[in-house]
């Protein structure tokens, strides 16, 4: 088997990279932010931003067989320049073993996973709530 040189493996890991921010540029359309896409010019006008039009989050994305969430973190919270944006890095992890899933992660700040579970809670509560009183009797 050929070995493939830098170049090439280079160009195949951007074109991983890409296709990845594309997807997640999809999930974010999808969940409410109609105007989200790639940042094409990153590294001259945004300083290393993955995504725009994505709201007050400043994701950072990464797809690999090893992706460093700590590394990732960091530039996203590096690239929040104004007060009240949420770092996020998103992570998509390659399957590499026979039988091993891929998976994708999201990482934020500990104290906005708390924000959504104390929401995520109060919605839970409100539902139950309904569903726990009983339709008056008629007549």
């Amino acid at each position: 088997m050929a070995k493939r040189s830098a170049s090439a493996i280079g160009r195949q890991s951007r074109a991983k990279g890409n296709a990845w921010e594309r997807e997640v540029a999809q999930m974010f359309r999808d969940a409410g932010f109609p105007e989200a896409k790639r940042q094409l010019n990153q590294w001259r006008k945004s300083g290393g931003v993955d995504l725009i039009d994505v709201g007050r989050y400043v994701p950072q994305c990464m797809k690999s067989k090893a992706p460093n969430a700590f590394k990732k973190f960091a530039e996203a919270v590096a690239e929040c320049k104004n007060p009240g944006q949420i770092p996020v890095a998103l992570l998509h992890k390659d399957a590499s073993a026979p039988g091993e899933k891929s998976v994708s992660i999201a990482v934020v700040p500990i104290e906005w996973f708390f924000q959504i579970i104390r929401s995520m809670q109060i919605l839970s509560d409100r539902e139950m709530s309904k569903s726990s009183t009983l339709p008056e009797k008629e007549g």
